[in-house]
């Protein structure tokens, strides 16, 4: 699913780069139908890479597994923005699920960025900000590259 989503968005790059040419060359028309069909490759490609998110994070917390570790998250392959929507849908589910509970830990496996491209992790940095600006949660580092919450 990734690879179509990259695909798409390649058709969509080649697109809007032949409106850009043929609207320096006045051709209005031909460019406004060239815009349509990047932007139509666009949605494609982020249709693509939710569903490959939704695949990943399935992949990585199977049914039998969120029974046994119901507040395990893990969050490898995903990307920032795919994780911190899944992150706000799933703490909000652990958190409906366990409302009689007056404490509960929640631990989110980031990773530490040993598989990424740069050699440089994006993803706890971006999660702990989202933890700490949007959700008003403190956690630790339970050990590099797993956060843990206790709310």
């Amino acid at each position: 699913m990734r690879k179509e989503a990259e695909d798409h968005a390649l058709a969509r790059d080649a697109y809007f780069e032949q409106a850009r040419q043929a609207n320096d060359v006045g051709n209005k028309v031909l460019a406004h139908q060239l815009i349509a069909k990047g932007s139509w490759h666009n949605e494609q490609m982020k249709d693509a890479h939710t569903k490959a998110a939704e695949a990943i994070f399935q992949q990585r917390n199977p049914p039998a597994s969120r029974q046994r570790h119901p507040t395990l998250l893990d969050l490898h392959g995903l990307h920032v923005n795919e994780a911190i929507l899944i992150v706000k849908r799933e703490l909000a589910a652990i958190k409906n699920k366990y409302t009689k509970s007056k404490r509960k830990q929640i631990f989110l496996c980031v990773g530490t960025g040993h598989h990424s491209r740069t050699g440089h992790a994006r993803l706890p940095s971006a999660i702990a900000r989202y933890l700490l600006e949007e959700e008003h949660l403190y956690f630790t580092e339970a050990r590099p590259g797993m956060l843990r919450i206790i709310s």
